[in-house]
């Protein structure tokens, strides 16, 4: 079976999206390959098609992560004065659906402690 020409492109993103999550559900050292391969519903063994280490993963996972919550952040604060940005965002940060779903929420809490400890190009990423 032939697939087409952006599959892998696909792949890799589905990889990395369910990582960022999974990776603020249970932390850096919280999930070995094979999990994150099984949250993308892939095999392990596929895991080296697509990333040279397990730390390649960990940072790209991260930093959509954080892309997306440095967006919704702008979008919370956007047009807001700053004072009433600010109550915005303590409000989201500390408002039950960020408490209740990690795998949505900021990576901060759930992986800084794990990044220092994981390899060198995992502590290497800001």
């Amino acid at each position: 079976m032939r697939y087409p020409k952006d599959h892998g492109q696909h792949t890799r993103r589905r990889i990395v999206e369910s990582a960022s999550r999974g990776l603020r559900q249970a932390g850096a050292d919280g999930l070995s390959v094979a999990d994150l391969m099984k949250l993308a519903n892939l095999t392990h063994g596929s895991f080296y098609a697509y990333f040279k280490s397990r730390d390649a993963l960990v940072v790209e996972g991260l930093a959509l992560a954080m892309d997306r919550t440095i967006v919704h952040w702008l979008s919370l604060t956007q047009g807001l004065p700053a004072g009433k940005g600010f109550d915005a965002l303590v409000e989201s940060y500390l408002g039950p659906l960020h408490r209740d779903d990690p795998g949505r929420g900021c990576a901060l809490p759930a992986l800084a402690a794990d990044i220092g400890r994981s390899g060198p190009e995992a502590a290497a990423h800001p």
